[in-house]
């Protein structure tokens, strides 16, 4: 099969990641305050993985913090090449995520990031299923994704990566990861109601009147939150087995 995950894909979308190796994203640091809030043991027998680890920044950081068996996966060769390049001491392994190469019932942390939207349904399901098998019982899952909206999804299309081919709302994201896991946190950013429709005005040059609707609008949606279906951004959670 052709590989999509090249090194052109990484300069398109991580640039930032290949030119400094101390680059952390914003969703990543979400990721990491999760991390650092369970004051997990440092000891030889924690076991921690990145699912989908790209270039293995994240891992990065979290080796630095002290822990010392972990690790990272990926599909693509040129994520691995990266990764050995920058990283050298890093331990990464080439794998499916839909056939994880790691026991049963023998990872303490499981972190993944941006992807489930690289995969159809049944590819997800796969996925998820898998890591919860790798995970020791009560072990912890800290992952990442970007989130749709009801006006990116049916009138503005979010300008995403090539290689995406889901995207969710956030209600349905959520009930994708609770037929799985046991969500104990999560934490959110993005666009609001108000930043989509301006640029959904700004669209069809309707400036002189963008912020009369946008307020009118965003009083009869007035519904913010987590469980606001118009919201888009990208979503953390903290789960468990």
């Amino acid at each position: 099969m052709r590989e999509k995950y090249t090194d052109k894909y990484f300069k398109k979308h991580y640039s930032q990641l290949l030119n400094n190796r101390y680059a952390i994203l914003d969703w990543q640091k979400d990721m990491l305050r999760f991390f650092k809030r369970l004051s997990i043991p440092k000891d030889e027998s924690i076991r921690i993985v990145d699912i989908g680890c790209g270039v293995a920044n994240l891992i990065f950081f979290v080796k630095k913090q002290g822990y010392k068996n972990v690790f990272g996966v990926d599909i693509s060769k040129s994520a691995l090449k990266n990764t050995k390049k920058f990283y050298k001491s890093l331990i990464v392994s080439r794998c499916d995520c839909k056939r994880i190469c790691i026991k049963t019932e023998s990872i303490n942390v499981c972190f993944m990031s941006q992807l489930l939207e690289h995969l159809n349904k049944q590819e997800s399901m796969e996925t998820l299923k898998e890591i919860r098998r790798i995970l020791k019982p009560n072990g912890l899952f800290i992952s990442s994704h970007p989130l749709s909206s009801i006006f990116s999804r049916f009138i503005r299309k979010p300008k995403t990566d090539e290689t995406h081919v889901q995207h969710f709302l956030l209600p349905e994201f959520l009930k994708i990861i609770r037929n799985y896991f046991e969500v104990s946190d999560y934490t959110f950013y993005g666009l609001n109601i108000q930043d989509q429709l301006k640029l959904l005005l700004s669209d069809f040059n309707f400036h002189h009147v963008s912020e009369f609707i946008i307020s009118v609008l965003f009083k009869i949606t007035s519904f913010t939150g987590v469980n606001n279906p118009f919201y888009f951004g990208n979503i953390t959670i903290l789960a468990k087995k």
